[in-house]
């Protein structure tokens, strides 16, 4: 897994090339920053716990006090599997993510 200057170095020079963004707004630079580190880190978990336990599923828990999980909330108890999460990698990575084992 990636460390968070790796993954800022390479928002930088993605944001440079698109010009979409500004690479100095501190804010949006670290939201996304910690947004792909924890996308990374569940994944990371969840092929981990799935290699050596078997099959897993990332369930969405949602902070109640925190606003910028928006996206989060609209998963607030869903269960993905880790192909379906992997499949959306523009689901949010953050910490409402926890990898639990498969019911089945």
């Amino acid at each position: 897994m990636r460390g968070k200057d790796k993954i800022r170095d390479e928002v930088r020079a993605e944001w440079r090339i698109s010009g979409k963004h500004d690479p100095e707004n501190v804010r949006e630079l670290e939201r996304e920053v910690d947004r792909r580190f924890h996308w990374e880190r569940i994944v990371a978990e969840a092929e981990a716990y799935e290699r050596e336990y078997g099959p897993v599923r990332i369930e969405f828990v949602a902070a109640p006090d925190d606003e910028i999980c928006k996206r989060c909330w609209q998963l607030n108890g869903r269960s993905l599997s880790l192909a379906e999460l992997k499949a959306n990698p523009n689901l949010p990575g953050c910490r409402c993510a926890i990898v639990l084992p498969s019911e089945e």
